[in-house]
């Protein structure tokens, strides 16, 4: 989907963002791209209000705990629950 496709449409939904590989905020965190960070968290506030979540995922690959951390770093710098 497209942004523009959420845009009014997500009443009753809840998001969680974060996990996964094709996820707009898991590839910015990975590209250690602050500037898109801040945008995506942005675009996803704007769509969702307070039905945005942000979802660690844990399946002990070795890479996994550190990109954890990253998320956990968006989400002290966002208010991102």
């Amino acid at each position: 989907m497209r942004w523009d496709d959420l845009d009014g449409a997500t009443e009753g939904l809840v998001c969680l963002a974060g996990g996964g590989g094709g996820r707009p905020l898991a590839a910015a965190v990975r590209g250690h791209d602050a500037g898109a960070v801040r945008d995506c968290v942005g675009r996803l506030k704007a769509l969702f209000g307070k039905d945005l979540y942000l979802d660690l995922q844990r399946h002990l690959d070795p890479g996994e705990e550190r990109f954890n951390r990253a998320l956990l770093a968006v989400a002290g710098s966002t208010a991102f629950p």
